[in-house]
């Protein structure tokens, strides 16, 4: 019986900076000084994403294609998505 291992490694601000499969796919991790997530990055994925004070405002692919999120005082107001 093939046993599958995962795993989990976080840094010392307990950040999520490796995940995977042993013999498998790993998933790195890159945060800001905030702690959120800026850079997801694996074979063939390497997604951006860039923060507001009010959350998540844009998404950029391996390709360059990017999503945009626009808030308005605080508030969401639309999603331009070109992914």
């Amino acid at each position: 019986m093939r046993r599958i291992v995962s795993f989990v490694q976080y840094n010392m601000f307990g950040r999520r900076t490796q995940e995977g499969v042993s013999g498998g796919i790993l998933v790195e991790f890159e945060h800001d000084n905030m702690g959120r997530v800026t850079r997801e990055e694996s074979l063939g994925v390497d997604n951006r994403f860039e923060y507001s004070v009010f959350g998540i405002v844009s998404l950029t692919n391996v390709l360059g294609d990017e999503s945009r999120t626009v808030y308005v005082s605080g508030q969401y107001i639309s999603r331009r998505s070109c992914l």
